[in-house]
């Protein structure tokens, strides 16, 4: 096997493997509800943290996404913890 053959075989199966682990976390995101995407936080920062170091495709359009739903459950967190916090007073009166 020449050097160009094995160079492709061993960015093929890098890059199947990227893939393979994007597909992982989208599976696991799509399957969890809002109230606790964000225990899957620290996981999937630590996969992408793996992904990256492989310098093999620019994974920042990617990671920017994840990023916006992490920002997006947080904020949804804050309203909801806020929601309940008034609807006890509320009931309190």
């Amino acid at each position: 096997m020449s050097d160009f053959e094995r160079k492709g075989v061993v960015f093929n199966h890098k890059r199947k493997y990227i893939l393979g682990l994007w597909e992982e976390i989208c599976g696991k995101l799509s399957r969890t509800s809002l109230d606790n995407i964000l225990s899957y936080k620290d996981d999937i920062c630590e996969i992408f943290k793996e992904m990256s170091e492989m310098n093999l495709l620019d994974l920042s359009p990617l990671k920017s996404l994840v990023d916006s739903l992490f920002d997006h459950a947080t904020s949804y967190d804050q309203e909801h913890s806020n929601f309940v916090d008034k609807a006890h007073e509320d009931k309190k009166m």
